[in-house]
């Protein structure tokens, strides 16, 4: 193998460590977030989710995994959070789960119009 092949894959390889490294940041924030700012991690409406009365039990399962990847992660990535932020709770439909970022952004979009 001559020696601009193996830079090539000298580079290809670091190319994909840093985006793996880069992804893991991106969707698990909250390993990397500072234990001083808990505002940011744990959602303050965790408690009273309509989504965890109605939908699921947030202690097992399904339920479980959203708690961890938005209700105690990043409630800035939750769909439910976003829509009630900008809307208002009020407009928070009763179907919209927390990974449903892009249905999230169409129901903003479309009363900001």
């Amino acid at each position: 193998m001559g020696k601009n092949a193996e830079l090539f894959v000298a580079i290809c390889s670091v190319s994909m460590y840093i985006n793996y490294i880069w992804h893991y940041i991106y969707n698990y924030p909250a390993k990397f977030i500072l234990k001083e700012s808990p505002e940011i991690m744990q959602c303050e409406k965790l408690e009273k989710c309509p989504f965890y009365q109605q939908k699921m039990p947030m202690d097992s399962g399904l339920g479980a995994i959203y708690r961890q990847n938005y209700c105690e992660s990043n409630k800035e990535k939750c769909a439910r959070y976003l829509v009630a932020a900008k809307l208002g709770a009020q407009n928070v439909p009763v179907d919209l789960y927390p990974n449903m970022q892009l249905r999230a952004e169409e129901i903003i979009n479309s009363y900001q119009r």
